[in-house]
């Protein structure tokens, strides 16, 4: 209601709608405007405007600071906005990895699960699935909060990280061969009330060709879909029909992109 009580139903509709579903997954009507975008809310309140608000406060580029190597200089001086891994995301834990077993004063413990987090003023006790306990003056977590949760199970945040929701998205990712991608845009988002079931499309294609086999032409794209809608479409994450998924992707492809070829 924030923004179409403020900008009228198209924006809201249009614009914010499409956005909470794409970034968080979400029905921008359950959401507190105030936890998802704070500095709206605190640039009307500042300057009784979002739009005074907004323009008083444009977003400056990011500053580099200290001995920056080439590669981060090179992305300055070409205005990247977006990077890629040639082997995917799961290069860059795997290369802090090696930076940090040839560091001192480091402990790697791999293969080893949370079971139980302790925390007794002023240390914090950790115990693995082998049962060893090991303490600690500190604890970075990258856990979900539902996995966190189970961990601080005896402790009050455990109970209060265990009410956060976790919304389900299924992510299906398809090739097209011999068919080539004109549009130059990251994808699109889908506002709810053409198809609550999916909440975008990215054209992986435009984003980065480089990762297009170079045997054929082909065009690469993926679906997001789910999100708060996804028990009501599709049952339970864990049990649901994969193939309705799929099926609920060329479908979207075909209406919206025109694609009607079978995925390769």
């Amino acid at each position: 209601m924030f923004f179409k009580r403020r900008f009228g139903r198209d924006i809201a509709e249009l614009i914010s709608d499409p956005m909470c579903r794409g970034i968080l997954a979400s029905d921008s009507r359950t959401l507190g405007v105030s936890a998802v975008f704070p500095h709206l809310v605190k640039g009307e309140y500042e300057n009784q405007s979002i739009i005074k608000s907004m323009y008083r406060n444009k977003v400056k580029e990011p500053e580099f600071v200290g001995n920056s190597n080439e590669f981060a200089l090179k992305a300055k001086f070409d205005g990247w906005r977006m990077m890629n891994f040639n082997h995917g995301m799961e290069q860059l834990p795997r290369a802090i990895l090696n930076i940090l077993r040839d560091s001192p004063n480091v402990d790697i413990y791999e293969n080893s699960p949370v079971d139980h987090i302790s925390v007794r003023n002023p240390e914090v006790t950790v115990t693995v699935k082998d049962g060893k306990p090991r303490h600690c003056d500190y604890i970075v977590s990258a856990l979900p909060s539902f996995a966190l949760a189970r961990a601080l199970r005896d402790e009050q945040i455990g109970k209060h990280l265990s009410d956060i929701k976790f919304n389900d998205v299924a992510l299906v990712s398809l090739e097209f061969r011999d068919i080539s991608f004109d549009l130059q845009a990251f994808g699109c988002l889908i506002p709810s009330y053409e198809n609550p079931a999916v909440l975008g499309i990215i054209f992986d294609s435009a984003i980065f060709p480089e990762s297009d086999t170079t045997d054929y032409k082909s065009c690469r794209l993926s679906l997001m879909i789910g999100g708060e809608w996804f028990e009501k479409y599709f049952g339970d994450a864990q049990s649901c029909d994969q193939d309705l998924i799929r099926t609920m992707a060329l479908d979207t492809v075909k209406q919206y992109l025109g694609i009607t070829a079978e995925p390769s």
